[in-house]
Order: structure tokens, then sequence, then C-alpha cells
């Protein structure tokens, strides 16, 4: 009886230790950046751009195996269009806060989701003749994404998102974000 209670405890001893070693996941910080290009959807209007090719860069902390806190920002070139006599210029920036939800599906692959709130500035200007009018307009509003990551190191990985910007302002129906970057987790 002895020796089978002894040759048990081996075994369990012998089975468990890897999983005890086994280390935790390590959540830490990250930061990205990349292309980002916003498509515009307006009301009624054909008189403004409605590609916007440009940048974003964020960072974050992941604090739980499928979850991180992402701060960022973006920024679009000045796009012009000129519709008859006409001459408008159009630019987009602005900064985020957003809860990214992370899918692990494969060794270095996640998929993303992300919910976010976000505070946009439009400057804008036209043009016809002499006279000129422009706007600078801020205003704030709710973002929803998806996406994958492509971990190539432990470090560094790929990320490729789509963002529905809900815009509540009378020109614009919708926007929509796609962009491409580089992560790096510290």
């Amino acid at each position: 009886m002895k020796n089978s209670v002894r040759a048990l405890f081996f075994i369990a001893a012998f089975t468990l230790a890897p999983a005890l070693q086994a280390e935790e996941p390590k959540y830490n910080y990250y930061i990205g950046a990349g292309y980002s290009h916003i498509v515009a959807e307006y009301n009624n209007t054909n008189l403004f751009e409605d590609s916007f090719p440009g940048g974003e860069i964020y960072g974050g902390y992941q604090f739980h195996k499928n979850a991180a806190l992402e701060l960022g920002g973006f920024f679009t070139g000045d796009e012009d269009k000129q519709t008859g006599a006409v001459s408008t210029s159009f630019q987009l920036a602005g900064f985020y806060v957003g809860l990214l939800g992370i899918l692990p599906v494969y060794e270095r692959v996640n998929l993303l989701g992300d919910v976010g709130y976000m505070f946009m500035s439009k400057d804008i200007e036209a043009s016809s003749g002499t006279s000129t009018a422009s706007v600078d307009d801020v205003q704030d509003a709710f973002r929803v994404g998806a996406g994958a990551e492509f971990m190539m190191t432990d470090q560094v990985g790929l990320r490729g998102m789509v963002h529905y910007i809900y815009d509540n302002s009378d020109a614009i129906d919708y926007l929509m974000q796609y962009s491409a970057s580089v992560v790096y987790h510290f």
C-alpha cells in the first residue's frame, strides 16, 4: 500500500510539473503605427472628395489575454476636388479610445474586435471665383471595428483593421476606415 501511494505521488508530480512550471501569459503595453485610408459616404452631395489616405498611431495595454484598452490618433492629407466652378478642400484628424477584444485562433494569429469613442476634426474649405468659406468642425463619434493580427515574432506583429465610424453630422452619413499597421509589444 505504501509503495502504491508513493508511486501515485511520483506519477502525479511528473504529470503536473510541466503545468506548474508554465509561465502565466504576460500582459503588456504595445504601440503601433501604419497606413490608414478613410472613405466618406455623403448625404446628397458630391462637392467633396470621398477618399482620404493618411496614417495612424496608437498605443495600448493588454490587461487580459482577451482584452486591451487602446488610445490612438489618425490624420489624413488635405484632399481637393474641383466640381464645376466650385473648388473644395477637406482634411480629417482625430483621436480615439477603445476596448479591443482579442481572440487567439492559431499560435500567432488573433482575431480582433474593437468598440470605441472618438473626437474628430474636419477642416473644410470651399471657394468659387473670388469668395471662399471655411469651417473647422470638431465632433465626437462612435466607432466599431474588426480585424486580424499576425505576430511575426513574440514582440512584432502586423495588424489589419476595418472600422465603421458613425458620423452624426448633416453632410456625412458615415465613414469607413481601413488600416494596416505594424505593432510592437513590450
